[in-house]
């Protein structure tokens, strides 16, 4: 699968003139949601908040071995937010803010995405605890945290960190580390490369669930708010 024609489609799409100006008329409707295809990708926006909009593509991602015991592993459907869509001002002078997650950074910057813009339109980027805390959960690292779970029942106390991961999401270099006591923490480096806690996955009897660390708590409820983390965005 070519990855980076695939993230340059979604950019391509989130700066596509038509698909700003679906984004115009959901504003003024009372629709909560537009789906729509393009490269031949189903694309769907959907209206989170009274001020924002997402651009969300419906993914899929195998969850468990697939063996011929239990058959192929399974499949889990999501939707993933490739950027999303603020506003100012009224309908005869409105301008839309295009926001774009770390990920899809240098490909605007290899298309020159911005250069073609109306002047009705700007571009925003994220800051780093918006790009960590929507990389850190996502739906891929929720299920690397129940397989790591899976993990911790058969392993000895002394071979937990066998189960710690490095990997990169949204763009940014991340870790899951697993404490003594059996927690995963996600951690994400800044640009000067030190590694900031974002957070934990602790489990209880109703299942895993995504803990923020503290100085992060508010950003943490607002973008989930904003429906910007794919962990929340399964569809059953």
């Amino acid at each position: 699968m070519d990855y980076e024609k695939i993230r340059e489609d979604f950019v391509r799409t989130l700066f596509n003139e038509s698909v700003i100006s679906k984004v115009q008329g959901l504003i003024e409707s009372e629709e909560e949601k537009l789906p729509f295809e393009m490269f031949d990708i189903s694309f769907v926006l959907q209206r989170a908040t009274n001020d924002n909009i997402n651009l969300e593509v419906m993914t899929q991602t195998p969850f468990g071995e697939s063996n011929s015991q239990n058959g192929p592993a399974r499949l889990i459907t999501y939707l993933l937010p490739v950027g999303f869509y603020t506003w100012s001002g009224n309908m005869s002078a409105r301008i839309v803010n295009i926001h774009v997650l770390h990920e899809y950074e240098e490909t605007v910057n290899k298309l020159n995405c911005e250069a073609n813009l109306p002047a009705s339109c700007e571009t925003r980027r994220l800051s780093f605890p918006e790009n960590a805390l929507i990389g850190a959960f996502s739906m891929d690292n929720m299920l690397d945290v129940y397989t790591i779970y899976q993990g911790l029942e058969l392993v000895e106390r002394s071979d937990i960190s066998t189960l710690d991961k490095k990997f990169v999401s949204n763009g940014l270099k991340t870790e899951i580390l697993i404490s003594f006591d059996g927690l995963p923490q996600i951690f994400v480096r800044n640009e000067s490369g030190e590694l900031i806690p974002i957070g934990g996955f602790p489990r209880s009897s109703e299942g895993v669930k995504c803990s923020p660390s503290r100085q992060f708590s508010d950003e943490y409820n607002r973008l989930h708010e904003m429906g910007l983390m794919s962990a929340y965005k399964g569809i059953f």
